[in-house]
């Protein structure tokens, strides 16, 4: 088939590159860029406390169904979930596929927008599954976030460490403490 062909000759190029350049491709791509983060539940979720329970439910799934995940990676992190659908009869494969088929053709489209071939990976899986991709929610997905290169203030605002509390932990004269230990003394 075409996405065959397709998958030989990205990975014939991959296997021509250096791998200091794949893997700094790699990084730009899926951890650079949130809108294409490779963990599915961030798509859904977001930072949410939902996330952490679909999290747990999915780890659940896959220690049910024989997958013991022994890397320091979520399970909604998409290779493992590849790999937990390969473990699968091939029915419940395309029905945890289709599940995410808006997912992965939302990321398709922000790979095709940076030319990326990654996004030949994402079209073979895509193909697989039975279910069409609801077109008007990858259309809103791309809207909002289009999948492009953060710039280094984006990615330093990205990753700020955000305060538990409204404030800044912070007195009025720049200090550190706790006003309710300070009434205290």
């Amino acid at each position: 088939s075409k996405s065959i062909k397709r998958l030989e000759g990205f990975l014939q190029e991959m296997k021509r590159t250096d791998l200091l350049d794949l893997q700094e491709r790699y990084v730009a791509l899926f951890d650079r860029t949130p809108s294409l983060s490779l963990h599915l539940f961030e798509h859904v979720h977001g930072d949410s406390r939902d996330r952490g329970q679909a999290l747990a439910d999915l780890s659940e799934l896959f220690q049910n169904d024989g997958l013991s995940i022994q890397r320091a990676e979520t399970p909604d992190y998409l290779p493992i979930f590849l790999e937990f659908c390969s473990i699968q009869s091939q029915e419940d494969a395309k029905e945890n596929l289709n599940s995410i088929i808006n997912i992965l053709s939302a990321l398709k489209k922000r790979l095709e927008n940076r030319q990326s071939k990654y996004a030949i990976i994402f079209g073979a899986i895509i193909e697989t599954v039975s279910r069409k991709p609801d077109a008007r929610a990858v259309e809103q997905a791309i809207r909002q976030a289009s999948g492009a290169a953060y710039s280094n203030d984006q990615v330093d605002r990205e990753w700020e460490e955000q305060f538990a509390f409204e404030n800044d932990g912070l007195d009025n004269n720049g200090k550190a403490g706790c006003p309710r230990a300070d009434e205290l003394i």
